[in-house]
């Protein structure tokens, strides 16, 4: 219980109290509980996706989803897409990559990165109309449960921080998150949400081998962009296979 407690304060601003602060041990065994805490947050999209269409024109609906999306997860997430992409744009080598992520400023291309992926995503779900619904509640279980091979397969490119906290999931948080993402997905989507699996476990992959070249290893603000390209493939990856979602 306390692991889903550690998780749930992590990537939500619903008010968690711990009687004392997480370790690193305790970290890493909370990962395991991200895609449980996706579907809460995908819960929580899907009612007010539902009760939002009983009042406002559907056009409108999308924008207030990712607003609440942004509100419920503090942007923490949008906030790693952003540090990753200053940094990778503004740093000539390693050190200077590290250095511009861990600084707290935004840059003009960390915002074009926000700005573009909000809108990304906007687009998707308005394309989506009146299947958004199912689609707020999967994205946000896969979208977390990525979090868990990235981390699995790759070295922290930090000797402190998040990235260095969890550093050492192996592979039962590897197994029982996946399980948990592929049951709840199935139940979701059928086939089609293992098939989206797939495709984020590819691009896990690329972006992780990606990272490990430039910098030796992965960050905390690298899981959090992770999260947000994962949230991306699987909204143009539902969009895409629409029709057959709608047999199923």
């Amino acid at each position: 219980m306390r692991q889903f407690l550690i998780a749930l304060q992590f990537l939500t601003v619903f008010p968690v109290r711990l009687k004392t602060p997480p370790g690193d041990t305790e970290f890493r065994q909370s990962v395991v509980c991200y895609p449980i805490i996706g579907l809460l947050i995908g819960l929580f999209l899907g009612g007010a996706n539902y009760l939002l269409r009983l009042v406002f024109p559907v056009n409108i609906v999308p924008v207030c989803v990712l607003v609440f999306l942004i509100w419920i997860t503090g942007g923490l997430h949008l906030d790693g897409l952003a540090d990753t992409f200053d940094g990778l744009a503004g740093g000539k080598n390693r050190e200077e990559i590290l250095e511009i992520m861990h600084d707290s400023r935004i840059g003009a291309i960390g915002v074009l990165a926000i700005v573009c992926c909000v809108l990304l995503k906007w687009q998707f779900l308005d394309s989506l109309s009146i299947r958004a619904g199912k689609i707020l509640v999967l994205m946000p279980v896969l979208s977390r449960w990525a979090v868990i091979p990235a981390i699995a397969v790759s070295e922290s490119a930090r000797t402190h921080g998040f990235g260095r906290s969890v550093a050492d999931v192996g592979i039962v948080e590897l197994v029982i998150g996946t399980l948990f993402a592929v049951v709840a997905g199935f139940c979701l989507a059928g086939y089609v949400a293992l098939c989206l699996m797939a495709a984020i476990c590819v691009a896990v992959f690329l972006i992780c081998l990606y990272f490990r070249l430039k910098l030796g290893g992965i960050t905390g603000d690298v899981l959090g962009a992770i999260i947000e390209i994962s949230e991306l493939i699987v909204l143009a990856g539902y969009l895409i296979s629409a029709p057959a979602i709608i047999n199923i």
